[in-house]
């Protein structure tokens, strides 16, 4: 980064500049050795790069992060040299992000910094617990099958999200489709057909539909301003911390909804917790990284509670049993686990366990949504002929002769 400077020497007098350097020591170092006396630094303001104004843009996705990772797995196993490793795998990057994070970590490395203190760097694209199972293999010697490991987990996430976007499309199609045939009713179509209709001929739902059509033409910002209102307080009421676990709470109790995020937060925590204990990591460590990545409070606050449970000495899933949100059988299959010293293998199989019924649970929402989508575009359909029908039809019984 830049950093702006001024100095002094007893020829020149005062002179400021601007210099490359990654720390305010290297700053010091080169004004000194061009004959100066520092007398203050301090990084330069610079104009934000497309990156951060655009950051949905340049960002690492799914895809690029695990063929990184299971590129250097696959030549750290055939004994490649960690630098040609990553000078490899950075002109192999069709990322611009990715290329230039591989070189920055390739240079972090060549000064003799470790893989993982390179990549803690950039925690923001590898996170803690990519790193610290790197950290693992690096102390074990087992870096390649760390990051077989780690591939194969995200690739596993990914492939999920995938199937569940995939059966999404239909059901989010119909309904958009359903969206837009309102809109182009209210705005286009109704509009100019109920003009030559008595206020009191006109349904009352469509009358709320032209009423709103009007507030729309007649106070845009109005809305617009309300709307972002409600859209704001929405965004920032889930950040407060009471409010999101008690959303998170409710969530949980919701049927249908409750047992999928139950399951998928299990899952997620099982596997993790299998990948960290067989890499070699303590179990305290395991657990902690575990429960970090838990997107619900609600859970998270449970295994906060084994966590505590653990660190007083007493059993990992001491805590858990008798609670309303871990089901039993996890609990119990854990327990088995941790009194034989096999709790990685049995969160491996929980793990196995529970996202295949995440997957059973997703098929049966997704098969109830389809003709749910489906039934509410014919529904739409159906008000939509009617509002218009309902009019004509009385104007010609009206008209029709006695």
């Amino acid at each position: 980064m830049q950093y702006s400077y001024v100095a002094y020497n007893s020829r020149e007098g005062v002179v400021k500049g601007r210099l490359e350097a990654d720390t305010e020591e290297e700053v010091r170092s080169q004004v000194i050795d061009r004959g100066y006396k520092l007398l203050r630094t301090h990084p330069a303001w610079q104009p934000p790069s497309r990156e951060k104004l655009f950051p949905s843009f340049y960002k690492v996705k799914d895809g690029d992060l695990i063929r990184f990772t299971r590129q250097m797995a696959t030549m750290v196993a055939s004994g490649a040299p960690l630098q040609q490793t990553l000078d490899m795998l950075q002109s192999e990057s069709k990322n611009q992000v990715m290329q230039r994070i591989i070189g920055d970590v390739g240079k972090t490395v060549d000064e003799g910094g470790t893989l993982s203190f390179a990549l803690g760097k950039h925690s923001d694209v590898f996170g803690p617990l990519f790193i610290s199972i790197v950290q693992v293999g690096e102390l074990t010697g087992s870096l390649a099958p760390a990051l077989d490991q780690l591939a194969e987990m995200m690739e596993q996430a990914r492939d999920a999200k995938q199937r569940v976007m995939s059966t999404l499309m239909m059901p989010v199609f119909n309904i958009g489709i359903a969206g837009l045939m309102v809109m182009v009713n209210i705005f286009v179509v109704m509009p100019p057909l109920f003009e030559n209709f008595d206020e009191a001929e006109i349904p009352f739902m469509m009358k709320m539909a032209i009423g709103l059509t009007d507030a729309l033409k007649n106070h845009p910002i109005a809305i617009f301003g309300a709307l972002m209102a409600i859209g704001g307080t929405l965004f920032m009421l889930p950040k407060i911390r009471a409010v999101s676990f008690w959303i998170d709470t409710v969530k949980l109790r919701v049927p249908m909804i409750g047992p999928f995020i139950v399951a998928g937060e299990l899952a997620r925590f099982s596997r993790t917790m299998g990948l960290l204990l067989e890499s070699g990591v303590a179990l305290a460590d395991s657990l902690e990284l575990a429960i970090n990545g838990c997107g619900n409070a609600a859970v998270r606050r449970e295994f906060a509670r084994a966590q505590e449970s653990l660190v007083t000495g007493h059993g990992l899933t001491e805590a858990l049993r008798g609670n309303a949100v871990i089901p039993r059988m996890w609990v119990e299959l854990a327990n088995i686990g941790e009194q034989s010293n096999t709790l990685g293998q049995s969160m491996n199989d929980l793990a196995a366990t529970y996202q295949k019924r995440v997957e059973d649970q997703l098929g049966t929402v997704l098969a109830i949504l389809d003709p749910v989508s489906t039934l509410a575009v014919g529904g739409v359909v159906l008000f939509l002929a009617m509002s218009m029908m309902q009019p004509i039809l009385a104007q010609m019984e009206a008209m029709a002769p006695p």
